[in-house]
């Protein structure tokens, strides 16, 4: 899987991206009226470095990737909320990654509902 920051993009053994996961503490979120760009339904294929470990997560950055939400829109994202990158892809309902041939740059993930 791919991991920002506790949420991880869990990948096949092919390295298709195919849903998300995890948690995400709202202390660390930043609000935003931004919300994520048009994007045309597809596939992406991770493709490494080096292979996969299974049970292992790749980090998606370095560094911890910043937290936006748009609360009325109810997105979160993970990474750059003003990136409408190379490519912008709807992996499944509620989720969409924006990035170029390298760098995913933004994962955004639709919240039914936040909480106090």
């Amino acid at each position: 899987s791919l991991s920002f920051n506790e949420v991880q993009l869990e990948l096949s053994e092919t390295g298709l991206a195919n849903h998300a996961w995890g948690y995400c503490p709202r202390e660390s979120w930043q609000a935003t009226d931004l919300g994520p760009p048009e994007a045309a339904s597809g596939e992406l294929r991770v493709v490494p470095d080096s292979p996969f470990v299974p049970g292992v997560a790749v980090r998606a950055s370095r560094a911890r990737l910043p937290v936006f939400y748009n609360e009325q829109k109810q997105w979160l994202c993970f990474g750059n909320p003003a990136d409408s990158g190379g490519f912008r892809l709807k992996l499944a309902p509620g989720l969409i990654v924006v990035g170029n041939s390298s760098l995913i740059t933004a994962l955004w993930i639709r919240v039914e509902r936040f909480t106090s």
